[in-house]
Order: C-alpha cells, then structure tokens, then sequence
C-alpha cells in the first residue's frame, strides 16, 4: 500500500523474505528520531528524487481502512478526508475532503482532464435513539447543508490538481451516530473508508 507523503501515513508491516531472521526487540531509534543536544550541530539529509508516477501507483483497486487525515494513493487519485466536524447547531455534519487527479487514466476526457464529483462517497449512519442497523447512504441522496463553505462540487480537474471542500449533510436529528465515511469510485473499483 502506498500512501502520498502530503498527509500522515499509515504503518504497514509487510513479511520478512523466507530465510529472513525476524528480530522481536524493539527498533534502536535512528539518529532523526533521537533529540538533539542543545547546541550540537545539525545536519540535513540530502534530498531524494521522488518516485516516479509509475512507481508510486498501485496496480489496481485499492480496499483501505485509514483515519481521518491519512491520503488513500489510488492508481490515479490521491484522496483524503481531512476531517468530520458537526455543526454548532447539532443538526448538521460535514466531512472535509480532498481529492488529486494524479495520474492518467484511460477514460479521461481529450482534454486530458477528468470529473470529480461527490458521487462516490457515502456514510455510514445509525439511529442511536430507535436502535437498528448502520445503513450507508450516498452523501448525494442526503438533504445538503450550503452553510458549509467551501462546498465540494463537482468539477473538471487537469493532471495535477486537487479539489477541495466539504461533504455538508443537514439531517435534523442529534441521536444519529455516523460511523464513517467511504470513497468508492464506480469506474476504478476503490474502496477507501476513514473512520
């Protein structure tokens, strides 16, 4: 799983190679992560090359489960759902989002460009008051909240940039519990929630 380097990232343990000792003690902390003495010299690591378009992609559907304010790197998105805050009136809730055209994609316009939208997100919502099961809803099929600024709409992006805004949702009744949001893109077969 690769994920952008503009936001937190997400840990991922992968296995050792066959043949590979696994050590069970803790890492020795490296010399960026140790405190420096007050008034020992610094040094700054070189830069590195950012890795290519290519290299960074995953080659297909992604399915992840991040926090708020971690970046999902899609073969052609970089998505992040910065936050979720409720509304001083207790009846309305917006999640802010953020969305990258970040590599081409086949099905892109002859402009090169490409339509974001909020279509592919939903949320998982539950009564807390009546009981009953979590549903997930489309944030399209939900009463829109335009007290939420800048709104996320849909739009046409070039490769390389972003989209913005907030998912405002105003739906009256303070007992209900949300339980996460999800971007699933209908073309590309993602499926990335943050909770």
């Amino acid at each position: 799983m690769l994920l952008c380097a503009c936001a937190p990232t997400v840990n991922v343990n992968l296995p050792a190679p066959a043949g590979t000792p696994i050590s069970t003690s803790p890492p020795s902390p490296s010399p960026e992560s140790s405190p420096t003495p007050t008034g020992a010299p610094t040094t700054t690591p070189p830069p590195t090359a950012a890795p290519t378009t290519e290299q960074a992609r995953p080659a297909g559907p992604q399915t992840l489960r991040l926090s708020y304010g971690q970046t999902a790197r899609l073969r052609y998105f970089d998505v992040t759902a910065l936050r979720q805050e409720f509304g001083k009136d207790q009846i309305s809730i917006g999640w802010k989002v953020r969305v990258c055209y970040a590599a081409p994609h086949p099905e892109a316009g002859s402009d090169g460009r490409t339509r974001v939208s909020n279509n592919p997100w939903s949320v998982r919502v539950r009564d807390g008051e009546g009981g009953g099961q979590a549903k997930t809803v489309p944030i399209s099929s939900l009463p829109r909240d335009a007290g939420w600024v800048p709104e996320f709409r849909e739009t046409r992006l070039a490769l390389g940039q972003c989209q913005e805004g907030w998912l405002p949702v105003k739906h009256e009744n303070p007992d209900l519990q949300w339980n996460g949001l999800t971007y699933a893109p209908a073309d590309f077969g993602d499926r990335i929630t943050w909770s």
